[in-house]
C-alpha cells in the first residue's frame, strides 16, 4: 500500500491572493488531503498584499506586481515541483467529494498529454439565486511549455497549441466565494485592470481579450457607453465562433440595457449575434425576452422552443448552471400567454421526466396548476418536493389559499394564506397571493408588508415592479385585482447578459445571467 501511494502522480495546489480582503484559509484548508505541495502566491501591490501564515503552506511567494496577470500565475506555476498543477484562487474551495473525485482522477485516469477543465461556479447572496458557472484550465500538466499570456484575461491557449496539448472536460466543480464580485474587491480589480488595459491598449491592438476586459472595468465602474464602445471593438478583432467574439456580442447587449431607447438596437443586435451563435441557449432566451417585451409572442415562444430543444452552451463562457431549466420554464410561460396552457403543462411535465429532482420546474408547475385552478394536481406536486423543502406542509396550505383567491374567494384565501404565512413560508407562492388577498380585501399596509418581503425575495420581478409602481400612484388595489385576474401575465425573465465574477479568473468570459 505505501508503495502504491509512493508512486503516485504527485499533486501541487498553486493558489493566487491578489486582494487582501481575501481568506486563504478555506482554500488551503480544503486541500489538505489532496495536495502534496500548497504553493501560495502573494501579489504585492503598491497599496495592498495579502499574507499566507498558513502552516500548512510549503511555499509562500512574494510576487511583485508588474502590471500584468499572466506574469503572476507563471511564478506559481514555476515554482511547483509536482507531476500536476491545480489552481486556485484565493477563496475558492473545492468540497470533500470534488477532492476526492480529483485525487482518484490524477491517479488513475489522468493523461499528461491532456490540459483539464474544471468548472468554476458561483452565486450572489440572494436567497434562491441561480449559480453560474465556467469552464477554465485548471488541473495541468508541470510541464515547462505551459505558462500563460495576455496581462489581463490570461490564458493558457496558445501555449497549449505549441505544446500539441489537447483540451479535456471534467465535470468537478471549484467554488467561488459568493462575494468576488461585490464591494471594494470588485471595485479594485475593475480599476486595476483598466489601468493595465491603458497600457497596453492603442487603437490599432487587435487582441479581443484586451478589448473585453476593458469593456468590463468600464462597466463595473458604470461606464456604459464607453463600454459599449470596448465590446464592440472586441467583436471586431474576434475570430468566427469564437467565445471572444460571443462574449462581445454579451457585453455589448448589457451595455445597452442602460437606456430603454435602446431596446430596438438591441434587439436587432441580438438577431446578429444569432446568426453566428443560432443554437446558444442564453441568446436565445435573452432573444425570447425581448420580444415579449415588443409583445411578439409567437416569435418568443419560437425562440424558446430553439432553446429547449436545441439549445448549446460555450463552456468557456459564464453561462448558468441550471439554463436548460431556464429555458423550459421561459417556454412554459410564453405558452400561456398564448392561451397554450396545456401545451405549457406538458413541456414541464416532460421535463420532470428528465430532471425529476428540479425544484424550480417543479415550482413552476404548481403555479401553472394553481392559475388555472387545478388544486388536487397543485397540492400533488408540492408532496414531490424534496422532505426537508422548507415548510413544505405550510406550502401546501398557501396552495390552497392560491386556488381559492384564484376564484376571488378571498376571505376563505386569508385563512389558509395567513397560517401558512405565521408558521414561517416564505415561499414566492405564499407571497404572491397573500398580498393579492390583502388587496382585494383592503388591507393595504398587510399588503406593503408582504410586498416589499417578496421584492427582497425577487427584486426584477414583473409583477413585484408594477405593484410597487401601483403604490405611488395610488392605485394598488386596481393593479392588484389585475394580477390577479389576468393569468400568465408574468414576463419571462431577462437575462442580463454581465460577467459572473471578478475577471482576474483564468480565462474569465463575459456572461452572467440571472432571472
Amino acid at each position: 500500500m505505501e508503495s502504491e501511494t509512493e508512486n503516485r502522480p504527485r499533486i501541487s495546489v498553486a493558489i493566487l491572493a491578489l486582494h487582501e480582503e481575501q481568506d486563504l484559509s478555506s482554500s488551503i484548508d480544503c486541500v489538505d488531503q489532496l495536495a502534496d505541495e500548497i504553493i501560495v502566491g502573494v501579489v504585492n501591490f503598491a497599496e495592498n498584499g495579502a499574507k499566507s501564515g498558513h502552516p500548512r503552506v510549503d511555499n509562500t511567494l512574494n510576487i511583485p506586481w508588474q502590471h500584468d496577470l499572466s506574469a503572476a500565475r507563471n511564478m506559481c506555476l514555476e515554482a511547483a515541483t509536482g507531476d500536476w498543477i491545480l489552481c486556485l484562487d484565493a477563496g475558492e474551495f473545492l468540497t470533500t467529494d470534488a477532492v476526492a473525485e480529483i485525487r482518484k482522477f490524477v491517479d488513475l485516469g489522468v493523461d499528461a498529454n491532456n490540459v483539464y477543465r474544471l468548472l468554476v461556479r458561483t452565486t450572489d447572496d440572494q436567497e434562491n439565486a441561480t449559480f453560474v458557472q465556467i469552464a477554465q484550465h485548471r488541473l495541468l500538466p508541470n510541464s515547462a511549455g505551459l505558462h500563460f499570456t495576455g496581462p489581463v484575461r490570461e490564458s493558457l491557449e496558445t501555449s497549449i497549441s505549441a505544446c500539441r496539448l489537447e483540451t479535456k472536460q471534467l465535470n468537478i466543480v471549484i467554488n467561488q466565494p459568493s462575494n468576488a464580485a461585490t464591494g471594494d474587491i470588485k471595485f479594485k480589480t475593475a480599476r486595476r485592470n483598466l489601468r493595465i488595459c491603458e497600457q497596453f491598449l492603442t487603437d490599432s491592438t487587435t487582441d479581443p481579450r484586451l478589448w473585453i476586459a476593458r469593456g468590463e472595468a468600464l462597466a463595473d465602474l458604470g461606464e456604459w457607453e464607453q463600454a459599449e464602445q470596448a465590446f464592440m471593438q472586441a467583436r471586431e478583432f474576434s475570430a468566427e465562433e469564437s467565445a471572444e467574439l460571443l462574449e462581445g456580442y454579451y457585453g455589448e447587449l448589457r451595455a445597452k440595457d442602460r437606456d430603454p431607447a435602446l431596446q430596438d438596437s438591441q434587439l436587432n443586435l441580438c438577431i446578429d449575434a444569432l446568426k453566428h451563435f443560432p443554437v446558444d441557449v442564453q441568446l436565445l432566451c435573452t432573444m425570447g425576452h425581448y420580444l415579449h417585451r415588443q409583445q411578439r409572442i409567437d416569435l418568443a415562444t419560437r425562440a424558446y422552443q430553439t432553446a429547449v430543444r436545441h439549445g448549446k452552451i460555450h463552456p468557456v463562457s459564464w453561462h448558468l448552471a441550471e439554463i436548460a431549466e431556464i429555458a423550459t420554464v421561459c417556454l412554459s410561460i410564453s405558452l400561456e400567454l398564448e392561451d397554450r396552457s396545456d401545451e405549457a403543462c406538458g413541456v414541464l411535465e416532460d421535463a420532470l421526466v428528465e430532471k425529476p429532482s428540479s425544484s424550480r420546474l417543479r415550482h413552476q408547475l404548481v403555479d401553472l396548476h394553481i392559475r388555472h385552478g387545478r388544486r388536487k394536481e397543485a397540492i400533488e406536486q408540492v408532496g414531490r418536493f424534496p422532505n426537508d423543502w422548507p415548510h413544505r406542509d405550510a406550502l401546501a396550505n398557501a396552495v390552497r389559499g392560491a386556488c381559492l383567491a384564484g376564484s376571488q374567494n378571498w376571505t376563505n384565501a386569508e385563512a389558509y394564506l395567513q397560517t401558512a404565512f405565521d408558521v414561517g413560508c416564505r415561499d414566492v407562492i405564499c407571497l404572491r397571493w397573500l398580498l393579492l388577498t390583502h388587496a382585494a380585501l383592503e388591507k393595504y399596509d398587510d399588503a406593503q408588508e408582504i410586498l416589499e418581503l417578496w421584492r427582497e425575495k425577487e427584486p426584477e420581478n414583473h409583477e413585484v415592479q408594477k405593484l410597487t409602481a401601483s403604490l405611488l400612484t395610488r392605485k394598488f388595489s386596481q393593479t392588484a385585482q389585475q394580477v390577479a385576474s389576468s393569468p400568465g401575465t408574468t414576463l419571462p425573465p431577462h437575462f442580463p447578459l454581465s460577467r459572473a465574477s471578478d475577471p482576474d479568473k483564468t480565462e474569465s468570459g463575459a456572461t452572467s445571467c440571472s432571472e
